[in-house]
């Protein structure tokens, strides 16, 4: 998991400075850099009164060029599975746009629908599909997951079909070793999924229902480990001398008198607080507080 970038097949010098640029060093890096959406056979099907709607549309590019006039642009014809034409619209960029939609392309188009001089999109977001990204969505019925990506990675052909492939050979590294971080009694417990399959389904997940899980184990690890972070930060306060006052008793000569004069009695779980609070405030070491509560429930009083 420690291993660096490079020992990953088609990951070399350049990849791997642009990979660092964005805090990627190592495979664990990688795969813990999740898909920021993802795409299955949801996609929308026809364009048919569809004006004026976000669609996100499987196409095919037939043909592109630069129209000329008030704004010159470029425009990139296409056509859906069901052979309704669109165009693509570019003002800025041009150049970019047409080397890297080129005649025969499968693409994946998100954006909003509009209708001049026939129906297209502006600008729109667009992901580059190969021959069997296209063949799992519209076949077999995969989940294909997207990455986020910046201009400097992909000037180094790390899209979303380069990081596909760059996961890819993580998980093909023979000697791939992915230790368990949680207890087996809360894996268990939870009926969480273990480490290796969750992040092998965040990436490729089989299906909604195992990506679902994934996410669950996920996001439980990142919370068990910020709770062992703060359980360490606590330990090594308990180091540090307390120098501010009050320390015998914990509470300030004010305390009795503005308990005395509130005009309502505290509820159980505010009195609970306020004691927990004043317990831990008589010990020798500092101590940080969270004080959690819905709106309304009395959280300024006990503080």
């Amino acid at each position: 998991m420690n291993r660096p970038v490079t020992d990953l097949k088609g990951v070399g010098a350049a990849k791997a400075k642009a990979l660092e640029d964005i805090g990627i060093r190592t495979v664990s890096d990688l795969l813990y850099n999740f898909p920021r959406r993802y795409l299955d056979r949801s996609l929308t099907e026809t364009t048919l009164l569809q004006t004026g709607s976000q669609l996100t549309l499987l196409v095919e590019i037939v043909n592109s060029y630069m129209a000329h006039g008030r704004r010159s642009r470029l425009l990139v014809q296409c056509r859906t599975p069901g052979g309704e034409p669109l165009s693509l619209v570019f003002f800025k960029g041009a150049q970019y746009f047409r080397n890297v939609l080129k005649t025969g392309a499968t693409v994946v188009v998100s954006g909003k629908l509009d209708f001049y001089n026939g129906l297209q999109m502006v600008h729109p977001d667009f992901e580059l599909l190969d021959d069997e990204d296209t063949d799992a969505l519209t076949h077999v019925g995969r989940v294909i997951p997207m990455y986020a990506s910046t201009e400097a990675l992909k000037k180094q052909h790390l899209d979303s079909r380069g990081f596909r492939r760059a996961v890819t050979a993580a998980f093909d590294l023979p000697d791939l070793d992915i230790p368990e971080l949680l207890p087996e009694e809360l894996i268990q417990k939870h009926k969480l999924l273990d480490r290796r399959l969750a992040l092998q389904n965040i990436h490729y997940p089989e299906n909604e229902e195992v990506l679902e899980l994934a996410r669950q184990r996920l996001k439980y690890e990142e919370l068990y480990l910020f709770g062992i972070m703060m359980y360490h930060k606590s330990l090594l306060r308990e180091d540090v001398p307390r120098q501010v006052t009050p320390l015998p008793f914990g509470k300030s000569s004010q305390y009795d008198g503005l308990r005395e004069r509130l005009p309502f009695a505290l509820t159980g779980d505010q009195q609970k607080a306020v004691q927990q609070i004043l317990d831990a405030a008589r010990r020798k070491h500092p101590e940080a507080y969270l004080l959690q509560g819905d709106v309304g429930s009395g959280k300024t009083v006990v503080a």
